[in-house]
């Protein structure tokens, strides 16, 4: 029953640093396990379309996991490997530098819990470009405010073109990123958690609505 259940939302560490340092070329970023159902193939492929537009294009991918080969074979099979930089498996201060560093975060992914990476990225102005069906990205990307949802891989693309080529929009989005990470910290996350405790125990039930 929808009315007996609250949704706590996961928080997320605080940055290391924040220094937005955005590169001079357009640049976008991966981060995540790699596995099949995270369709890192999607944002290659889309890097590869973008290049028209964008000859100076960066993709960086970070992340380990099984996939890693199979995944490294398909950047070289459709000839990306002069713009796509796998950097593997880093400590957190590489990644928040990637983050920094990139213009946006794409996040191909089949399926999200929730989408941590969401609001790393966030912490350092990086919007998201997800695929709405993934699940979790529904609730860790505010729509139009902290990043955009897609639903299918030529909104992917289109997404990633408009807001390259859109600095004030871009702008607008990474602001929008900026507030929207405020709300997922963990503080506030055991904040919600107490609430929804100190609720039941006084016998009123917190729906999700």
């Amino acid at each position: 029953d929808p009315a007996r259940v609250a949704v706590v939302h996961n928080g997320a560490a605080p940055a290391l640093s924040d220094r937005p340092s955005k590169t001079e070329h357009p640049s976008i970023c991966v981060v995540g396990r790699l596995v099949p159902h995270k369709r890192v193939e999607l944002a290659v492929d889309a890097a590869v379309a973008l290049r028209a537009s964008y000859p100076d294009l960066r993709l960086s991918i970070v992340g380990g996991g099984w996939w890693a080969d199979e995944l490294a074979a398909y950047v070289s099979r459709v000839g990306a490997g002069d713009f796509v930089e796998m950097l593997g498996h880093v400590d957190e201060e590489t990644k928040e530098a990637v983050y920094e560093r990139s213009w946006l975060m794409a996040l191909p992914s089949l399926k999200e819990g929730w989408g941590l990476v969401v609001t790393e990225a966030a912490q350092h102005g990086t919007p998201t470009v997800a695929f709405r069906d993934a699940g979790g990205t529904t609730e860790s990307i505010d729509d139009g405010e902290s990043g955009v949802l897609v639903d299918d891989q030529a909104g992917f693309v289109a997404a990633l073109d408009h807001l390259l080529g859109d600095e004030i929009r871009r702008k607008e989005l990474a602001e929008g990123a900026r507030w929207h990470a405020r709300k997922h910290t963990w503080e506030q996350s055991q904040l919600n958690f107490n609430a929804v405790l100190a609720s039941a125990l006084q016998g009123h039930v917190v729906s999700a609505d």
